[in-house]
């Protein structure tokens, strides 16, 4: 994505999310904004996008420093459904028994859905990378290349006029006018969607293209790599891990660092109890016997696999068990400069 416009997309959301006034009148807030979230981004742009009329009244009015451009509005508007597919995408991606195949076949359904919607032609060889090349450079404004993937710059406009009649009439405004700053708008929003759609296609193949067909194997093993879920339970806020776990050959994919670690105890300052109790049973586990709350998604007679980040083989007595609810644990690893010192 253009640097420019994510510069402008941080200001434009710090600078709403702090106009109390007008998210009272709006009864709604903009989302945060996190660069490396599609989803993050994804809610952003859906908000901007159901919303665009009242804010572009309020940057009419107020005239921040932040107050983005025409062009950009639109390039938001645009990218807005590539960003919804994405985030549909990822969210499906995570999970906790989603397999890797099928992770697979998300992302190659995401990757063709994308080019047909931005007309993006299949890799190229060598040969035809070099003839598109020569093209652009006899002709700027004939396309777009990354890698080994094009688009033909009126295709690109093609797929934005798709996008709705308000961009439509907008870019035949921007191309018919005589203003320099106009035909400069309408440049920056072609050369944006066709970099930025080009930059999805050509994703994580990038770094494999100098290998050609070989090493299939290897690159299965580091996209199954790359998949794994870091979390190991869906209901972190109640408890680390209870009642369910992923296979345990999973841990053998992190590195284990424990033997370097320093464990920090910090016990809470509250009076209130978390509400949650186990005890131990003869056949050596732990199991819940008291909730906070009945509808609470953890029930007494759950088995008990770890708690704030302790495993359930280090608990050793029934009163460790639970005294790890009233408290945090960190997990203190020696930065390597102070160990090579």
């Amino acid at each position: 994505m253009s640097k420019k416009f994510l510069i402008t997309l941080t200001g434009v959301t710090g600078h709403l999310r702090c106009q109390q006034n007008l998210i009272q009148d709006m009864k709604s807030s903009c989302p945060t904004f996190a660069t490396t979230r599609w989803i993050s981004m994804g809610k952003v742009l859906k908000w901007f996008k159901a919303n665009r009329i009242r804010l572009f009244q309020h940057f009419s009015e107020k005239k921040p420093a932040c107050t983005p451009s025409m062009e950009w509005w639109l390039v938001v508007i645009i990218i807005q459904g590539l960003v919804e597919r994405i985030e549909k995408t990822f969210s499906a991606m995570q999970g906790t028994r989603t397999l890797v195949c099928k992770q697979r076949q998300l992302l190659t359904a995401l990757n063709q859905d994308i080019k047909e919607r931005c007309y993006i032609k299949d890799p190229m060889t060598d040969e035809e990378s070099i003839s598109f090349l020569a093209a652009v450079n006899n002709y700027p404004l004939h396309g777009f290349h990354l890698n080994n993937y094009c688009v033909l710059r009126q295709e690109v406009a093609s797929s934005i006029d798709e996008v709705g009649s308000f961009v439509q009439l907008t870019m035949d405004g921007l191309r018919s006018s005589s203003s320099d700053a106009d035909k400069e708008a309408h440049d920056y929003i072609i050369s944006t969607i066709a970099n930025f759609s080009l930059q999805l296609v050509s994703g994580i193949s990038k770094c494999w293209s100098q290998l050609g067909s070989e090493f299939e194997q290897l690159r299965m093993f580091c996209g199954a790599i790359a998949s794994i879920m870091p979390s190991t339970s869906s209901v972190e806020s109640d408890l680390s891990l209870i009642n369910w776990t992923k296979d345990p050959n999973w841990q053998s994919l992190k590195f284990d660092q424990t033997t370097m670690a320093e464990r920090i105890e910090i016990k809470r300052n509250s009076k209130k109890k978390s509400g949650y109790e186990v005890e131990k049973r003869d056949d050596g586990f732990f199991y819940i016997t008291a909730v906070p709350s009945k509808k609470s998604s953890i029930q007494p007679g759950d088995r008990v696999l770890e708690v704030n980040g302790v495993k359930h083989t280090e608990f050793k007595t029934q009163k460790r068990a639970n005294d790890l609810f009233e408290m945090m644990v960190l997990d203190m690893i020696p930065d390597e400069e102070e160990e090579d010192e």
